[in-house]
């Protein structure tokens, strides 16, 4: 069930401010100061701020009152589950199929691209694991709070047309360690995955969505840039290659 008509509280005022003021400070985030960083850390750290980003909005949720099957603004699975179940299940099968001719047709233009996020993409298959579980928390975090929440809450102050724009500049801002192509792909991003998420009604489908692909965009990165040289474990590396 659907939470638009639940009334606003105090307490989502401030879940809203935080989102902003972090995707705000993310937007001024210096790409060098990342790079200096270990790779483990990275993932491990994109990991937790995923799951306690998620886990903080659904108890705020909880803390003012609402039932966690109400969270957001059409609700987690949708009124008609049978096409939302076929979406989530051709959904990967498309991504393998977009991963496959980046591996072969257009690996060339996939290397020169991903070249440039060389210093967020696992290095090695020991890196693999971490960096998976990065994509599925993030992916996880991101859209409890940015589709599920933040469209709610300002859908609630000026619709949903707006909500889906603010939502997803926001979102963009949240990628600034990205550099300015990264917060203009996520832009457009938070524009689709929002489109997908008031059209299908389901929150589930669009975690799905965000966390598969992010999987699928670190294994191209990783099969681009460091499968070849193949058998040099440099997990613990400084970013910087």
């Amino acid at each position: 069930m659907a939470a638009a008509g639940l009334p606003m509280q105090e307490i989502d005022h401030v879940v809203a401010g935080a989102i902003l003021l972090v995707s705000v400070a993310q937007a001024f985030a210096d790409p060098e100061v990342l790079k200096r960083a270990p790779r483990t850390a990275f993932f491990k750290a994109a990991a937790a701020t995923g799951l306690l980003m998620g886990s903080l909005v659904l108890w705020m949720w909880h803390v003012a009152g609402r039932p966690i099957e109400q969270f957001g603004l059409v609700g987690w699975i949708g009124p008609d589950p049978v096409p939302i179940a076929l979406a989530a299940a051709l959904w990967p099968l498309m991504l393998a199929a977009a991963v496959w001719a980046l591996l072969t047709r257009f690996r060339g233009p996939a290397a020169r691209f991903y070249s440039g996020y060389r210093h967020l993409m696992p290095h090695s298959r020991t890196e693999l694991p971490l960096a998976y579980g990065a994509a599925g928390l993030g992916g996880f975090g991101e859209e409890i709070a940015f589709r599920g929440f933040l469209i709610w809450y300002l859908s609630a102050l000026a619709g949903p047309s707006v909500a889906t724009l603010a939502s997803s500049l926001i979102f963009g801002l949240a990628h600034g360690y990205q550099g300015k192509v990264g917060i203009t792909f996520a832009t457009i991003a938070g524009l689709l995955l929002a489109g997908i998420y008031l059209l299908s009604a389901s929150l589930l489908l669009v975690v799905w969505m965000h966390a598969t692909y992010n999987i699928a965009s670190f294994t191209v990165g990783y099969r681009v840039l460091h499968a070849p040289a193949g058998g040099v474990d440099r997990s613990d590396a400084p970013l910087r290659s």
